[in-house]
């Protein structure tokens, strides 16, 4: 939903590659500015789903890490 908000609502391109249950969002530098606000509610989200499942998902340098379904 955050990759599809930044690409397809505020418009800004951006790399996105899935595999493996692994999604990964590249911006540059300028354009990691104007999706900040987005960007900061995943972190968030993903922060407060941590805390209810500590032994399914790490969060670390800002991404998550071994987030299991």
């Amino acid at each position: 939903m955050t990759a599809n908000t930044i690409t397809e609502i505020i418009g800004v391109p951006a790399q996105v590659k899935q595999q493996e249950g692994l999604l990964l969002v590249s911006l540059s530098a300028e354009n990691a500015k104007k999706c900040r606000h987005v960007i900061e509610g995943l972190k968030l989200h993903l922060t407060e789903l941590q805390r209810q499942y500590p032994h399914n998902i790490t969060i670390i340098d800002g991404g998550v890490l071994n987030a299991k379904y």
